[in-house]
């Protein structure tokens, strides 16, 4: 599931860098999907007794609406945020793909 859901976030914020209308939709597709992966994962991180993740999967609510208020206005900010992390899915994307061809996701190491 986890998998699934960083796979999600990394192809909305690929499409986020295609231009046209689409794109503040495909940003909040992958803000969406980083969101829900921390929302998912809480029970793992409560059972590792791992206060850090679950601090940030509050803080990330008020993170995501902030950030589709922006993107829905079109605000210049927000498109630079969101283009900083496609590019971090551009550079993250080479080393996920393991030696037998198949792609590695943060969720398979846990």
């Amino acid at each position: 599931m986890i998998d699934s859901l960083v796979l999600l976030s990394s192809i909305g914020f690929l499409a986020f860098l295609v231009p046209g209308r689409h794109r503040k939709f495909a940003a909040i597709a992958g803000w969406l999907f980083i969101f829900l992966n921390l929302v998912v994962a809480l029970p793992r991180y409560f059972a590792e007794n791992n206060f850090l993740y679950p601090i940030m999967a509050v803080l990330s609510v008020p993170f995501f609406v902030t950030t589709t208020r922006y993107l829905l206005r079109e605000d210049e900010r927000v498109y630079n945020l969101s283009r900083a992390a496609a590019v971090a899915v551009l550079i993250y994307a080479p080393f996920a793909i393991q030696s037998n061809g198949e792609f590695w996701w943060p969720g398979a190491i846990f």
